[in-house]
């Protein structure tokens, strides 16, 4: 719907209940669960269609160049996650 016919919504795919997942959100199995508890908070941020797409490029790309949560680990993200100290800057 996003792409074919330029509708917002949220594509709840594996690799954005991944992230979520690694994020520390609860994040249901299976399309419908995952897409049901957070479309509707995607949805209220208010992006339009092509942020939308591009929400979901990069969720997509951040996927597919970090696979497993060791991965993860090493990322930008990793700071983000529940109980990580925030880097601190380099003087």
């Amino acid at each position: 719907m996003l792409y074919v016919f330029s509708r917002r919504t949220f594509v709840a795919d594996t690799y954005a209940r991944r992230l979520f997942a690694f994020l520390g959100f609860d994040a249901p199995a299976g399309y419908p669960a995952f897409h049901k508890a957070y479309a509707p908070v995607v949805l209220d941020t208010g992006l339009d269609v092509a942020d939308l797409q591009e929400f979901h490029g990069l969720i997509d790309e951040f996927g597919k160049a970090y696979r497993d949560d060791a991965a993860k680990n090493e990322s930008f993200l990793q700071s983000w996650r529940p109980g990580e100290a925030a880097p601190r800057p380099t003087e």
